[in-house]
């Protein structure tokens, strides 16, 4: 599609694994030209606040449609989820705006009421389980793998990122199992806070409050 992709498509990434925190869209917006933020891995990431969006999605299309995709858009400022109401109570022809939520929950009910919900049904664990095998993910440590099986809740790319990142950092395999015995045992406090800790660095805290549950 060539120059028609970069006008007609917007697509707004969840740069919080890279930024090491939680990222919400801004509703404020830079006055001067773009904004633009060096991340890990050579990735740029351009500051857009959802008024810049809702003028985009306003814009005549210069091919077929005007396309904005919103990736985890649960995490989206109350300020700037109000302001991007507007836009989805009354869209202009030919425009398409997709988002992905692991949480429908945490979106507000009149954005949640206009969308078409397309569900992605999770697997079920046995299956998690011989994908894990067939990629050989965690096959020489069955605890850790259970583990994992447990904070993906049925997700396999959750399941594969967090073998990511163990592969990256080897020294996490070991902290996620003292972190369980520790939690079994109520034992090593001061361990078990720094372990938490670097769950979160990695984005991965949440996933493992989930598993433990």
């Amino acid at each position: 599609m060539g120059n028609y992709f970069v006008t007609d498509v917007l697509q707004i990434q969840d740069f919080s694994e890279q930024l090491e925190k939680k990222h919400n869209l801004k509703l404020k917006t830079v006055l001067t030209s773009e904004t633009f933020k060096t991340l890990i891995k050579e990735q740029n990431y351009q500051d857009i606040g959802i008024r810049d969006i809702n003028v985009r999605l306003q814009q005549s299309a210069i091919g077929k449609y005007k396309i904005v995709f919103l990736e985890n858009i649960e995490r989206m400022l109350p300020e700037a989820a109000n302001a991007f109401l507007k836009t989805c109570e009354e869209p202009l022809p030919k425009r398409l705006i997709i988002a992905t939520t692991s949480n429908a929950t945490q979106l507000l009910g009149t954005i949640l009421s206009r969308a078409l919900m397309i569900k992605f049904n999770e697997v079920s664990d046995s299956e998690l389980s011989q994908r894990m095998n067939d990629k050989n993910i965690f096959s020489g440590n069955e605890e850790l793998k259970q583990l994992v099986i447990n904070m993906a809740m049925g997700k396999p790319g959750i399941a594969k990122r967090i073998y990511d990142i163990i592969q990256k950092e080897p020294d996490l395999e070991k902290t996620f199992i003292n972190l369980i015995h520790n939690l079994s045992t109520d034992k090593k406090r001061f361990f078990t806070h720094d372990a938490l800790k670097k769950l979160y660095k990695y984005g991965i805290l949440e996933a493992f409050i989930d598993g433990r549950i």
